[in-house]
């Protein structure tokens, strides 16, 4: 099964996340399966299969290395089995689209939204077929969604569910930054547990900063 969420995820970032901005990120990734803990080649990024739970029994997260190396962390026994590449795909998105976990959009009113494209719509997924079987890949949000007017005309998910910018479907949530304020989230129902409770106060002061800097 690895194998085949390894080969869906390169299917789907090199053939829908790349697509050029604003109707993707251009970005992609080849993804492989490491036959040991030691198979890992400096440039590559690793995605983390670990026991037990994460923070707030999130179903995955993403951070850095103490080196600064984008890291993906997925409990695969959180999940159900035949949902298994949904988790990795939310992550492996969000980590090719910032890899340094400090990218961020003013909105008109001040406020900064966090870019996590699976985020907004993590409960909804499409079907990539690989190894003559179906593996659930994670739907996300373009760039018109974050600068609807920079981008008109252009829909604001990968699947078109969302009818407005801004919007969160039922298991999405977004992080936003209000100056005075900080982060908070704002979500649609109950969450899926991907990253709630892993707004670590460095990845708030590093957008932040960056923020500030644009």
């Amino acid at each position: 099964m690895l194998w085949a969420v390894a080969d869906a995820a390169t299917l789907q970032t090199h053939r829908d996340l790349a697509l050029p901005v604003p109707y993707g990120y251009g970005v992609a990734a080849t993804v492989r399966v490491a036959s040991n803990p030691d198979d890992v080649l400096p440039h590559e990024w690793v995605l983390a299969y670990l026991t037990g739970s994460g923070p707030a029994d999130a179903l995955g997260y993403h951070g850095r290395t103490p080196s600064g190396q984008p890291m993906m962390h997925v409990f695969p026994f959180l999940e159900d089995p035949a949902m298994r590449g949904l988790v990795e795909t939310h992550e492996i998105i969000e980590t090719l689209v910032d890899p340094g976990l400090d990218k961020v959009i003013a909105e008109p009113f001040g406020r900064l939204v966090a870019c996590e494209p699976a985020d907004p719509v993590e409960a909804s997924w499409y079907p990539v077929a690989v190894r003559g079987r179906w593996v659930p890949v994670s739907n996300f949000v373009t760039p018109a969604y974050y600068q609807p007017l920079l981008y008109p005309h252009v829909k604001y998910d990968f699947l078109g569910l969302l009818r407005y910018p801004g919007q969160v479907i039922a298991g999405g949530y977004v992080d936003v930054f209000t100056p005075g304020v900080g982060w908070s989230q704002a979500s649609n129902g109950r969450l899926r547990a991907y990253r709630t409770a892993v707004r670590r106060p460095s990845r708030s002061q590093r957008r932040a900063r960056r923020s500030s800097r644009a």
